[in-house]
């Protein structure tokens, strides 16, 4: 089937928000390590010794104006995929927006909307409230998602920990994006540190959010189930919607491609090969980076028999859906494919909402999707194409971070996460010695990854 002869009559977005502020986690783990530097001051580069972040807590996760910037261009971006030379009228019956509490998916949704729309103030916002969100953060809702895998993963600390290294990173990459600036942090990273963490992050991610556990990306069953409806609605006419946008975050976004098979599940472990490392198909800086989005795309065929089809971009380009393997695909044919998540899935019983006590050591843990810290927005800056060439060479002339711990500092992974008994006998496939072991009902996996940090004199 070509493009040519079909009619697009519907479109659906899943958008993850744009380029934000660091959330308080960050810029606590940053201050944090300029506060564990202070007493080597005498070593550190000149810019460090009265460094103070350029950003505060009263900004913290809120959406930059440069995510702004990028959302309102993805609008202008949509709207001309969607046939349009001029921005569209906004009416209730043909058009929804929706977004999560958190107030950077709002912010995302309005510059989304004001580069869409003709009418942006006649707009109706749809917001899902905090505790019930089921639909854009399932992850919240799902106890046994929280308790099986948020509360058993951790890190082994170390004298310098990981953590203190990541905050390196971290205060690069929002240097780099909200600033354009890589003369300050990112001049004290080589690129085996880089390249060191992004791997550790990927690997944390594969299992919080990846394809690492089926619940993982089942969870959004209810997502797809909602997309799939809305398109159905459209072709028996009991709905006449010619958009349907919803903006959320990476928690949201990349297990609903995961769910879809987009992206490579094989396992990530902590002592993998360079070559394994590289080699690897799993990268979050590809899959959900700021701004991530995933567009179903609903025609009907100009002649001939009453037909519909779907085709699925993601990040706006075009790939063939997985287990259909063409890019436009019989909605009929989907609705097979994915029959088992549509009907049989259950996941209120899969899935059930968290107990008072458990939703209370939910937000004492701090670890309800964006609120976690997390670091796998930041990759992307670094590696938007997961190129040697899009990535930051320090120059000689760089000041390398200069401490009293020696030329290489190893980060030590120890990654604890609880599993059903089913999940443990097929992980048993896996239990190869230094990889994976299970014990009981909980997996190990355990390895190192090395960066370099030269010890030279500041300038």
């Amino acid at each position: 089937m070509r493009l040519t002869e079909l009619e697009l009559i519907q479109t659906q977005m899943v958008a993850r928000h744009g380029i934000r502020y660091p959330t308080e986690g960050n810029i606590q783990d940053i201050n944090g390590l300029l506060k564990r530097l202070k007493p080597f001051e005498e070593l550190l580069p000149l810019w460090m010794r009265n460094y103070t972040l350029p950003y505060n807590r009263s900004v913290a996760g809120e959406l930059a104006v440069a995510g702004k910037f990028e959302l309102w261009e993805l609008g202008v971006r949509s709207l001309a995929r969607s046939g349009h030379e001029k921005r569209v009228m906004f009416l209730k019956d043909n058009y929804r927006i929706a977004h999560t509490h958190v107030k950077r998916t709002r912010d995302s949704a309005i510059a989304f909307v004001d580069s869409f729309f003709e009418n942006p103030e006649d707009v109706e916002y749809i917001e899902y409230p905090k505790n019930t969100d089921f639909l854009l953060r399932f992850f919240d809702q799902c106890a046994r998602y929280q308790r099986e895998h948020s509360f058993g993963l951790k890190r082994e600390s170390i004298e310098f920990s990981p953590k203190d290294l990541m905050a390196v990173q971290s205060a690069c990459a929002f240097d780099i994006a909200l600033y354009h600036h890589k003369h300050q942090w990112c001049s004290l990273m080589s690129m085996t540190f880089i390249h060191s963490l992004d791997y550790l992050d990927d690997l944390e991610q594969f299992y919080w959010i990846g394809a690492g556990y089926k619940i993982n990306y089942e969870m959004a069953a209810v997502l797809l189930r909602e997309l799939v409806d809305t398109m159905m609605g459209r072709v028996n006419g009991s709905n006449t919607l010619a958009g349907n946008f919803f903006f959320a975050h990476a928690e949201t976004t990349l297990p609903l491609v995961t769910l879809m098979g987009y992206g490579d599940r094989s396992l990530l472990l902590a002592n993998a090969t360079k070559a394994e490392i590289n080699s690897r198909g799993f990268r979050t800086s590809i899959l959900s980076p700021f701004g991530a989005n995933i567009e179903f795309r609903l025609f009907k065929r100009k002649s001939g028999a009453e037909e519909f089809y779907v085709q699925i971009l993601v990040n706006e380009k075009k790939a063939k859906i997985p287990g259909c393997e063409r890019v436009f695909c019989k909605l009929s044919e989907l609705e097979q494919q994915w029959d088992y998540y549509l009907k049989p899935y259950d996941f209120q019983k899969d899935s059930p909402p968290p107990t008072n006590n458990s939703a209370e050591e939910v937000r004492n843990a701090n670890i309800q999707g964006d609120k976690k810290p997390r670091e796998d927005e930041i990759a992307q800056v670094f590696m938007p194409n997961a190129e040697s060439s899009a990535v930051y060479e320090p120059k000689a002339t760089d000041t390398p971070l200069s401490i009293p711990l020696g030329s290489v500092v190893e980060l030590k992974l120890d990654y604890i996460c609880a599993t059903s008994a089913a999940e443990v006998e097929y992980l048993k496939e896996f239990a190869i010695a230094g990889q994976v072991s299970v014990r009981g009902k909980r997996m190990w996996i355990s390895g190192t990854v090395t960066a370099d940090i030269s010890s030279v004199a500041a300038q």
